[in-house]
């Protein structure tokens, strides 16, 4: 029960952030690096926190993955914020949210991860379904 509770808190924070960020961006000279800046510098402090309270190791074995795992986060968080300034929130979380479609498409390539023929079925249902949600007046005839 304490996991789902953790949860569901992170991803309310992160609705929160969300939407705090787009009130922020709208009429504001801010920019969303700043935003993106702040929202990793208080994730460190609790992130931290949490870390020296709980009494278990966090270093990694492996350094690398870990390293590639923060560029790749800042980036896609900037880019996120960045995108709130021009879209709807919905819209930009559906874009944030749509990584597993990234994963299945770029796995073969980097983790030669074996491809089947299935992927390619539920990758287009996966497309078409974020598409219409950042577009459901596509639906009205």
């Amino acid at each position: 029960m304490k996991g789902i509770i953790y949860l569901l808190l992170a991803e309310m924070s992160f609705a929160l952030s969300s939407a705090i960020g787009k009130y922020i961006l709208i009429d504001s000279d801010i920019y969303g690096i700043q935003i993106t800046f702040l929202r990793f510098a208080f994730g460190f402090i609790f992130g931290y926190w949490g870390m020296k309270h709980s009494g278990i190791s966090f270093t990694p074995i492996k350094k690398w993955p870990i390293f590639l795992r923060a560029v790749f986060n800042t980036i896609s968080a900037m880019l996120f914020f960045y995108s709130l300034k021009f879209t709807t929130v919905t819209n930009a979380n559906m874009l944030g949210n749509s990584y597993p479609i990234w994963v299945v498409l770029f796995a073969p390539l980097f983790i030669h991860e074996k491809y089947k023929k299935s992927n390619i079925l539920f990758l287009v249902v996966a497309i078409v379904g974020v598409y219409l949600v950042m577009n459901p007046d596509i639906l009205v005839m």
